[in-house]
């Protein structure tokens, strides 16, 4: 089930893509979309976001240790 609604976020992106909306409106459509179809708490939306923007301005992993990385 949850593998159909990835497909249906999907779709909904490249279809607002399509009508040549920008990319960034299209992914914010996309994690709303996502927010609500998965029954997400936005706090919880908020610090998957904020992990996710400091592990990209923070120190550079190892590819050796991926998968620690990933876990942190």
């Amino acid at each position: 089930m949850a593998l159909i609604k990835v497909l249906i976020i999907f779709v909904v992106i490249l279809a607002l893509l399509n009508k040549r909306l920008p990319l960034y409106l299209a992914m914010i459509f996309g994690s709303l979309l996502m927010i609500v179809m998965f029954r997400l708490p936005l706090a919880t939306d908020g610090a998957a976001h904020a992990h996710g923007l400091g592990r990209l301005v923070g120190e550079p992993c190892d590819v050796r240790d991926l998968g620690a990385c990933l876990r942190a």
